[in-house]
């Protein structure tokens, strides 16, 4: 009698995905035997393993996160931004032109625009004072330092663009209304939770001249800054573009978008800007205005 050995080969290592139809160990391999019909010992074949390839498959599709497409979108913005030198505007910045009397209440709850933010913002459900009006405890992450914070009167709210830069570069054409409104934008990319110290270490400053203390975070910073530039078609300088543009190749480390990258998901839009005939160049300039006190520091 002839006993048929059954041997399955399966290749080790590599990627391939082969599958071996391996042999039934819990009874004995069956052979086939012919039937004899001249007398002759009958011929016994054995029944090979056989192998089977995996099906030819497309190449995975990857997955971008979404924010690739929107630094994408954001250089391509920053590519259409007017370039301007930076000069003195025909008609002098005063702050009280943008947010005099301080933060709009838009909906009239008591609630301005900065508690808005504050309550939009911060990392868990907000406290208020007994009025119901004023933010007194809740949590936050410094935008540019990372810092934590923990009550509404040590965070204060940072125009991305500072009002004064926003002048220069255009909006010294905008009228009332339109002025207002900008300092009001409530935009995740117009406004950010940040601390004292930041709102003052930034001051006025643009993108070529300060950076934010992280560089985890410039990467938003700069998203910010064009996408609040474009929507209101505000003007750069060369150098300003150039720093915009070195902070954007950050945009491809890992959490290079900072704790609170809420900009990033939403498309560009722009805000509608009405302007107002300038006004003749004065023949001599008019005496600077004492300066007064907001609740941001600066910008």
């Amino acid at each position: 009698m002839v006993i048929a050995v059954v041997i399955a080969v399966a290749g080790g290592g590599g990627d391939a995905d082969l599958t071996a139809t391996a042999p039934d160990t819990t009874r004995p391999t069956a052979a086939t035997t012919a039937p004899s019909t001249t007398g002759r010992p009958a011929t016994t074949t054995s029944v090979a393993a056989t192998t089977t390839m995996p099906e030819t498959t497309s190449p995975p599709t990857v997955v971008l996160p979404d924010w690739v497409g929107a630094v994408t979108a954001t250089r391509d913005a920053l590519a259409g931004l007017r370039a301007q030198d930076l000069v003195v505007a025909p008609v002098p910045y005063d702050r009280d032109d943008y947010d005099n009397g301080g933060w709009d209440d838009p909906d009239g709850d008591c609630r301005t625009i900065r508690h808005d933010i504050l309550e939009r913002d911060s990392l868990e459900p907000v406290t208020f004072d007994d009025t119901g009006c004023y933010v007194d405890a809740g949590h936050w992450i410094d935008a540019w330092s990372l810092q934590d914070l923990f009550t509404g009167q040590d965070s204060t709210i940072d125009h991305v663009v500072p009002l004064s830069n926003a002048h220069v570069m255009g909006a010294w054409n905008w009228d009332s209304d339109t002025k207002r409104r900008f300092a009001n934008d409530t935009d995740p990319s117009a406004l950010a939770v940040v601390s004292q110290a930041t709102n003052s270490a930034k001051g006025n400053s643009t993108p070529d001249t300060w950076k934010p203390p992280q560089p985890v975070t410039w990467c938003r910073y700069a998203i910010d800054w064009i996408r609040t530039k474009a929507r209101w078609g505000l003007a750069v300088t060369d150098t300003e573009r150039t720093a915009l543009d070195t902070m954007l190749d950050t945009c491809d480390q890992p959490d290079s978008l900072g704790p609170q990258p809420a900009t990033i998901d939403t498309p560009i839009a722009t805000a509608a800007v009405a302007t107002t005939t300038p006004p003749p160049p004065a023949t001599s300039p008019p005496p600077a205005r004492p300066s007064t006190s907001r609740q941001t520091t600066a910008s």
